[in-house]
């Protein structure tokens, strides 16, 4: 038992490191999909007899939404992380704490991270009619949660359909808070199909259901 202890002693002396009270430097941030990164720091450090036994990552979003979260990770030795999930389009903050027998030290060095913006990941919704006439519609819709803008929302793109058109239309809506559209010379007592998608400042998101309103009929 008691060689079995000492090495298990050796094991966890092998696995930490002394530090001189100061946390990691030279944070590194790569970019490794559209909802993650890598993270990684130096474990280099002086040795004056703190206990390193692994490393706290805190990746706190200051814009467009103030969000704290942190990551552990275990091991005096232990240099990098993937943290995930990052949302395109937030700025970070990020930094590294080394995590001592004695708690958390307390002079971390962070470095400011913006993930890259990608197209929106949700559709429009709530897509209905504010105001109906015999030969016009009126379609409002919902904002994109903040989560999914994954960038800065231009406008929107509305596609339509119906009786008296040759195929498919499309218009534009400029600004992200103008949310409705209007058309007119429709048929009254018919039916027609919507499909919007939001866009940002680099392309189209995804698209919405088919949404059929109808125009009032002739009284």
């Amino acid at each position: 038992m008691e060689l079995l202890n000492h090495f298990l002693l050796l094991y966890m002396i092998r696995d930490t490191i002394s530090f001189c009270g100061t946390d990691p430097s030279g944070i590194k941030v790569t970019t490794k999909s559209a909802k993650s990164i890598h993270v990684a720091w130096d474990t280099t450090q002086i040795n004056c007899g703190i206990t390193i036994t692994g490393y706290r990552i805190y990746f706190n979003s200051s814009s467009p939404l103030k969000t704290y979260k942190h990551k552990d990770v275990s091991g005096a030795k232990t240099d990098n992380v993937e943290i995930l999930p990052i949302v395109p389009g937030f700025s970070y903050t990020i930094s590294v704490k080394a995590l001592t027998v004695n708690g958390l030290l307390s002079n971390p060095t962070f470095i400011n991270y913006t993930h890259p913006h990608t197209r929106p990941s949700a559709a429009p919704s709530n897509i209905h009619a504010s105001s109906k006439g015999i030969t016009s519609l009126t379609i409002s819709w919902d904002a994109l949660n903040i989560f999914y803008k994954n960038g800065d929302v231009k406008g929107y793109k509305v596609y339509y359909r119906g009786p008296g058109f040759a195929g498919t239309k499309s218009a534009n809506v400029i600004g992200e808070a103008n949310r409705q559209f209007t058309i007119s010379g429709l048929r009254p007592n018919s039916t027609y199909q919507f499909i919007l998608q939001a866009i940002n400042d680099v392309g189209g998101g995804k698209y919405s259901g088919l949404i059929p309103i109808s125009t009032l009929p002739l009284r």
